[in-house]
């Protein structure tokens, strides 16, 4: 088993592999209960790394996680990979990863974000209503021909803009030592993230940890201009006040950095 299997299988698969066995082929991350470890958000249609940096940062600072995988997909989108140390129902990972939309991309539209594992309706399960479950496929693969998915350092991101895929199939000591840096959600972070999140349990609209207190919502534009009425007088301090907001949804952040982009050119 190569390096980069191992490293693979340690964050991603359900059940420890023989030895040779594929590994980063091996379709383990949705067992035959419907468990899972990983939890891939998909974005793209078309690619946008700008969404991509702030979201990874997002996810570690205002939810305690630890740093995704950031992926190429081969095609038109990027990839955020989070490892469970402990196996938990699809049900339960889809659930949160639609908390993640919720709270950091509710503006995209519906087509420009995948989520997995995904519920595939009812087919094979004899009727019974049973969701069944797929995962993302594999990485790194082959996609199609001369377009290879692969895992990328975060720095990298805006050199795949363009083309979110490598033309030839990657390094995979370099792969294995992108992985090793990475680890899995303990389950008591996994807890406190689904807390933060408002899901998992009785939360009510926001959780207190210490003296300091975490929405489950991001707060809304409206909100920001109601409680400082100031800020529509000078545009650039409302737009500097809603890029560092963490309570704003990802999207709109973003979109204030954009329009702050003429005010920061030397001249």
């Amino acid at each position: 088993m190569s390096r980069l299997h191992e490293e693979f299988q340690r964050l991603f698969a359900l059940l420890p592999l023989p030895s040779g066995a594929a590994g980063v082929d091996d379709p383990l991350r949705v067992g035959a209960d419907g468990s899972v470890r990983a939890l891939v958000l998909d974005i793209g249609r078309p690619a946008d790394g700008a969404l991509v940096a702030p979201l990874w940062q997002a996810v570690q600072q205002d939810l305690g996680l630890p740093a995704p995988a950031i992926a190429i997909s081969g095609g038109p989108s990027f990839q955020l990979w989070w490892s469970l140390a402990q196996a938990i129902p699809a049900k339960e990972g889809a659930d949160f990863l639609a908390a993640l939309r919720h709270r950091y991309l509710r503006e995209l539209p519906a087509g420009r974000v995948q989520l997995f594992p995904s519920a595939a309706g009812d087919e094979g399960t004899g009727g019974h209503g049973a969701p069944s479950w797929t995962s993302a496929a594999p990485v790194p693969a082959q996609v199609v021909p001369d377009k290879w998915s692969a895992f990328v350092a975060p720095g990298l991101v805006p050199v795949f803009e363009e083309t979110p895929w490598l033309d030839f199939p990657p390094n995979e000591e370099g792969q294995a030592e992108l992985l090793r840096g990475l680890r899995s959600l303990s389950v008591a972070e996994w807890r406190e993230a689904q807390l933060r999140l408002g899901i998992g349990g009785d939360t009510g609209s926001a959780v207190t940890t210490g003296s300091s207190q975490t929405s489950a919502e991001p707060v809304a534009l409206t909100t920001l201009q109601a409680t400082d009425p100031s800020r529509l007088q000078n545009p650039r301090s409302f737009l500097l006040q809603v890029m560092n907001d963490e309570r704003v949804a990802l999207a709109l952040r973003i979109e204030a950095a954009k329009a702050l982009l003429p005010y920061t050119v030397e001249r």
